[in-house]
């Protein structure tokens, strides 16, 4: 569908604006605010409706709808509100009229292919401890699903939103943008494990198929796979032949080995946007602990590798910055690789060490490899590498990508976002996302460098004080010589780039 309005075009399948001279950037959240008022032209819309109809059970400021509004005007030339009037202490309007028009959906993440959400399968063990198990069968079924070419599927991170909720599966569908939800249970005790899966029209609420899966417990693996496959079959008819009979590849001989795989893993991912030390040690142990009785099971060390990583570029502990850290991940990812060539996990965890020991060649053809096996891998780091690389405008193409795929993106797609902009010196268009970032993760000391090193190249030097005060709070100890080490950046006009902005926000040197 399109909706069209003065000389601007709205595509709501490509999440695309255009106007009279081609297309116009706008961030996500920014599109959303302008397509309700779109959809409701020539109401008026309160602030308190649209703030819920973007921002859906997250709680934000009236800041966040009016940065929105601000950057819609900035984008389409409506600083004089002929457009989008504000109607004051209520809300907003836009003038109509608008039209609305089938478009041809030709992304490879639009419409053209059926889409798919799959929430958290509810624990119905009577215990919460059995959630990591419950997330974990669940993203494995994510995962097989996403290996076919013909299904866009969307991303954990933004289909666990719903855990735990009472939700309409039609507000999910419009919500993530899908055509399909799956939803289902398991009930795991000792020996056996019960899995129910039922597939749902997200646009009827008619049920298209249900089941249940009564096995012994080391054969959820087949459960995962005839899930999958029978939900490919039903959805995509153009599936090709290859990929139909592709079975899953069963992880491990060792149940105990997957299950401490996946208490490591669920604590991981709890860990990647604020490393409790503590904690990162518990999920080494873990993984250790699967290598032990699996020495053959490729994902706990692709996971360890992660452990590294994190390390690497957070100042944590000692292995901040170290060449031993990276050495560490590195081999624990080269590992991965060997043991599950066919497992996008690996190739990823790879690519991501390749990155930071600036082999650039096996970084890229890494992430071409994980494409090749799950055409529907989602991954913020994709479009951060490409950034840093110093290819800013693919970098661009792939987080809007990722950010289709994963409508509840994680503040790190933001921050990459902002880099993008940076690295082109488009600092006005920068400081958006940037702005944002902070608002959703107010400690996380990267994004409080970014927007501090923003503000002081725009010459808003007040602004800028103001997040090295902060940044300040999260690190007592950050100097210009702390940083001066950091190799994020692999051009070395990039690096300078950022570090000028920083001297200039008033970073202490030492």
């Amino acid at each position: 569908m399109k909706l069209k309005f003065q000389c601007f075009t709205l595509d709501l399948d490509r999440l695309g604006l255009a106007g009279a001279e081609g297309e116009i950037r706008l961030r996500p959240k920014s599109f959303e605010v302008l397509r309700y008022l779109a959809e409701h032209a020539g109401q008026p819309v309160t602030k308190d409706e649209l703030m819920a109809a973007v921002w859906p059970n997250v709680t934000v400021t009236e800041e966040s709808l009016t940065r929105c509004v601000s950057d819609i005007r900035q984008a389409i030339g409506d600083q004089e509100q002929r457009l989008i009037k504000t109607l004051p202490r209520r809300g907003y309007v836009l003038e109509g009229p608008v039209s609305k028009e089938e478009a041809a959906a030709v992304s490879r993440v639009g419409h053209d292919l059926p889409s798919i959400a799959v929430l958290a399968f509810a624990n119905l063990s009577q215990d919460p401890g059995q959630d990591y198990f419950c997330e974990g069968v669940t993203e494995d079924i994510i995962t097989e699903l996403a290996r076919f070419s013909e299904l866009v599927v969307i991303a954990r991170n933004s289909s666990f939103q719903y855990k735990g909720r009472n939700v309409d599966v039609r507000q999910v569908g419009k919500e993530l943008n899908v055509r399909y939800v799956l939803e289902g249970s398991i009930q795991r005790s000792s020996r056996t494990i019960r899995i129910t899966a039922q597939l749902i029209d997200a646009t009827t609420g008619a049920h298209l198929w249900a089941d249940r899966f009564d096995r012994e417990l080391g054969d959820t693996f087949a459960i995962q796979d005839e899930i999958a496959n029978t939900i490919s079959t039903k959805l995509a008819v153009h599936i090709h032949d290859a990929e139909a009979r592709r079975a899953l590849v069963k992880p491990t001989v060792s149940w105990e080995a997957y299950d401490y795989y996946l208490r490591g893993h669920h604590l991981l991912n709890r860990l990647l946007t604020g490393v409790p030390i503590e904690d990162l040690y518990k999920v080494r142990d873990l993984l250790r602990r699967s290598i032990e009785l699996d020495p053959t099971f490729a994902r706990p060390y692709a996971a360890l590798a992660t452990s590294y990583s994190v390390t690497w570029v957070n100042p944590v502990n000692d292995e901040y910055q170290r060449e031993e850290t990276l050495q560490r991940g590195h081999q624990h990812a080269q590992r991965a690789v060997e043991l599950g060539p066919d497992v996008p996990l690996a190739h990823m965890t790879l690519a991501n060490v390749s990155l930071f020991r600036r082999e650039h060649d096996a970084c890229l053809a890494a992430w071409d490899r994980v494409f090749v096996l799950n055409p529907n891998y989602c991954d913020w780091r994709h479009a951060h590498c490409l950034v840093l690389l110093g290819k800013p405008e693919e970098g661009l193409v792939a987080i809007r990508r990722h950010m289709r795929l994963d409508p509840f993106y994680p503040p790190h797609a933001l921050m990459t976002e902002g880099l993008a902009y940076f690295v082109q010196k488009k600092y006005e268009e920068a400081l958006p996302p940037f702005r944002e970032m902070v608002f959703r993760a107010p400690n996380f000391r990267n994004g409080r460098l970014q927007l501090a090193a923003t503000y002081a190249h725009l010459g808003q030097s007040r602004q800028a004080k103001q997040q090295v005060e902060e940044l300040l709070r999260i690190e007592p100890d950050c100097s210009l010589k702390k940083l001066s080490g950091n190799r994020y950046f692999q051009r070395a006009e990039d690096g300078a780039n950022m570090f000028e902005g920083l001297k200039k926000a008033g970073v202490p040197e030492t």
